[in-house]
């Protein structure tokens, strides 16, 4: 009994894990270590210079506006920015937008 067409070209499924390219998790690990040393790196990292310099610039006026009288808004509010800033050079998209 030979074998027909379909089982001949059929490849076997690919796993979850096989499917995400080692390169993107490698440069994710880089966005998220310079986002942590320097805010808007990860935006320099992908290659948005403008946006990598106002969210670093951002994330000096709120730390000199808000940090001598409200600490924890302060640390909140940096932490934000880090987080826009990575999500803006992952997906694309600020962190408030779907």
């Amino acid at each position: 009994m030979s074998p027909t067409a379909t089982e001949k070209t059929a490849a076997p499924a690919a796993s979850i894990l096989e499917e995400a390219p080692p390169q993107n998790e490698l440069l994710n690990t880089a966005r998220v270590a310079g986002e942590i040393l320097v805010p808007g790196a990860s935006q320099l990292i992908a290659g948005n210079v403008a946006s990598g310099v106002g969210h670093f610039l951002a994330n000096g006026v709120a730390l000199a506006v808000l940090a001598p009288t409200m600490p924890v808004l302060a640390a909140l509010a940096v932490i934000g920015i880090r987080a826009n800033s990575y999500s803006m050079s992952t997906r694309g998209a600020a962190l408030w937008k779907r």
